[in-house]
């Protein structure tokens, strides 16, 4: 509660205008709350009340979700219990409690029959995917979202399909796969064309959600001939989402849409100003952590635009445990402002520590739901679609039949016909799935390499740079002269850790003999400074192992701290490093013949660095007393998560 009051003090700071959010539509319908004649006429307008929940109040919607959970139970109302149940749903999705959200639509689950039910079984089923898509389990979001939107393509659910293929897009938007996402905001849109169902596309996010696949789409091709007609798609669909939210009295939206067109607009500080003072105003209104994730964007394009990031980069921060338990989504837009900033600010360092964060992210995200299971998820989809137009064929031919014989001879017909159908499809989806197999496989190399170019054209020609123009400046006293020293020191280190993550990302697999060829070379640099010390390594590779780029930089990682710890520390004479391996494990040692770690292994940022890397990779790190003394530093691994040549 500190943390978001805390927030709200900047944000009243920033803009002072205190004018409050609030529709004409929740005003009549609180009057018509209060006015209703009989507890049906109560329930009915509660309940029309409570689907404004995207411009209530985050303690209005609470009140009016409970006061319809009384009303339904009064009435012995099952069905209307259940959707007074969505709306206590809602509430504590906005409270970022997920998981009780997701606990309460199960129950209601287990309950409700699609085909009987209706309306009530797919308000269930929204609530309960977009929670999976909030929580990042993208995979069961996926399988779900499939699932229920064949059985709306087969009931004719038109509002249940937009809104599954809102939540398939936002899944691909959460991994950053933009152009998929884009297709499926766009086959949400093109369901159902027409007047009548504007408010309800525009309620689901998808003219705001295109509009930010076009902005992606354009960044990312900033110097393409695409990226003119994606920013005009994106000012379009922008426009026509806050034509929409005014319109429809749909002040969340609203709030979202004012700060995408914020991101198209980025030279226009008028506009940019405007926008954040009637967004800060509806966020305000809507108390939740939710609204405030998303105007601390705002503040941050802002600041970043008044050419003041380090305002930026202090909001960031200062609020980075709000990101706590958002998706992946909105951590990926979290690590993006805050490189942006340090970027803006000239921070290399910690603007390539934050590239690293996420890209670690990344990883963990990727691991979780790969792109192969959610190509699967797909192709599944796919053929239970086709599936079911065949087996709906089948019924439309066999009911037209006028006589036993000709239904016979027609069903034994439509059997052969799907069993050779049956049969290709089965060589097709098995194709197509070699196709996409190896079409992800292609793509993460391409993403992987064009990572590490950006590393090696961008940071590292800023570094360079740095490097060269430190070397031309010739201060008169010996303290500059010492500063510039180190300061030139920290730039050429951090070009050699640079150069390092390049190494690493630049492979598909790196070899452990690569890795120990490489820490060959960084021993000889050592040297230079320590001559009195006498380091030696020793390589016992029996089967040579394959790692991944991100496990071999924690590898290289972890063995350069290891050594820098023993040279500065251990007041040594001697250093033997051991690299050993079969097909079985792998075990990495650095010993030395100093004064021993005593009771500090558990203590400084290096070592918790250290262990950390290990443990992400799967790999035990031990601090053991040398067998003359010392202390000796050993890396196993046991688990078989490397593969052998």
């Amino acid at each position: 509660m500190k943390l978001l009051s805390a927030l709200y003090v900047i944000l009243i700071a920033a803009f002072s205008d205190k004018a409050v959010a609030q529709t004409n539509m929740i005003e009549l319908l609180k009057r018509s709350v209060e006015s209703a004649e009989t507890p049906v006429q109560k329930m009915d307008a509660v309940m029309a009340l409570c689907d404004q929940d995207h411009s209530l109040n985050i303690d209005t919607l609470f009140h009016y979700a409970d006061m319809a959970r009384l009303l339904a139970g009064n009435l012995h109302d099952d069905k209307k219990a259940v959707l007074a149940r969505t709306f206590m749903e809602k509430w504590l999705g906005r409270r970022t409690l997920y998981d009780s959200a997701m606990h309460m639509c199960d129950k209601d689950m287990k309950r409700l029959d699609y085909r009987k039910d209706g309306d009530v079984y797919a308000r269930v089923m929204m609530e309960k995917l977009y929670d999976l898509v909030r929580t990042s389990r993208h995979k069961e979001a996926l399988d779900q979202s499939y699932h229920f939107l064949e059985q709306a393509e087969t009931l004719q659910d038109t509002s249940s399909q937009i809104y599954c293929k809102f939540i398939i897009g936002s899944v691909y938007r959460n991994l950053q796969q933009t152009d998929i996402a884009l297709d499926w905001f766009l086959k949400g849109n093109q369901t159902a064309p027409g007047e009548s169902w504007e408010e309800t596309k525009n309620r689901f996010r998808l003219f705001f959600l295109i509009g930010q696949m076009y902005n992606w789409r354009a960044n990312d091709a900033a110097l393409s001939s695409t990226h003119i007609q994606d920013s005009l798609l994106s000012e379009e669909f922008t426009h026509r989402a806050i034509r929409d939210s005014r319109r429809f009295e749909d002040l969340t939206i609203l709030a979202n849409s004012l700060g995408l067109e914020d991101a198209n607009n980025n030279s226009k500080k008028e506009i940019v100003f405007s926008n954040i003072q009637e967004t800060q105003k509806i966020f305000l209104e809507l108390n939740d952590t939710l609204s405030l994730q998303n105007i601390m964007f705002q503040f941050c394009d802002y600041y970043n635009m008044v050419n003041q990031p380090q305002k930026s980069v202090a909001l960031c921060l200062k609020n980075a445990p709000l990101f706590r338990t958002a998706n992946s989504g909105q951590m990926l837009d979290y690590f993006d402002k805050l490189g942006e900033s340090y970027m803006k600010m000239g921070n290399y360092r910690d603007f390539s520590q934050t590239l690293v964060r996420e890209m670690q992210y990344k990883d963990s995200i990727y691991n979780i739901n790969s792109e192969h299971d959610l190509a699967d998820l797909n192709a599944k989809y796919e053929d239970q679609k086709k599936e079911n137009i065949i087996i709906q064929q089948k019924l439309d031919i066999t009911s037209k039949q006028n006589t036993l014989l000709i239904i016979s001879l027609v069903a034994g017909l439509l059997l052969i016909f799907m069993v050779f159908l049956y049969r290709f499809y089965s060589r097709r989806q098995k194709l197509q799935r070699q196709q996409e197999a190896a079409a992800v496989a292609s793509a993460e190399e391409a993403e992987r390499k064009r990572i590490s170019a950006d590393l090696h054209d961008n940071i590292g020609a800023y570094a360079a740079a740095a490097a060269s123009t430190i070397a031309t400046i010739l201060p008169e006293d010996a303290e500059s002269r010492s500063n510039l020293g180190q300061l030139k020191n920290n730039v050429q280190d951090m070009i050699t850790q640079l150069n390092d993550s390049i190494w690493a990302l630049n492979r598909k697999e790196v070899q452990l003999t690569a890795i120990s060829d490489r820490f060959k070379v960084f021993i000889q640099k050592l040297e230079l400074a320590y001559p009195s010390v006498e380091i030696t390594l020793q390589e016992q590779i029996e089967e040579d192992l394959l790692l991944s780029p991100t496990q071999a930089l924690h590898l290289f990682r972890i063995m350069q701290e290891g050594l820098n710890n023993a040279l500065r520390h251990s007041q040594c004479m001697a250093i033997q490093v051991d690299i050993l391996s079969d097909r079985e494990s792998m075990h990495i040692s650095i010993t030395d013949n100093g004064i021993g770690m005593g009771g500090s292994v558990s203590r400084g940022n290096g070592i918790n660095n250290l262990k950390m890397r290990a443990q992400e990779s799967g790999w035990q790190v031990d601090w053991l007393p040398g067998e003359v003394g010392g202390t000796r530093l050993l890396v196993t691994n046991m688990s078989k998560n490397s593969t052998t040549n």
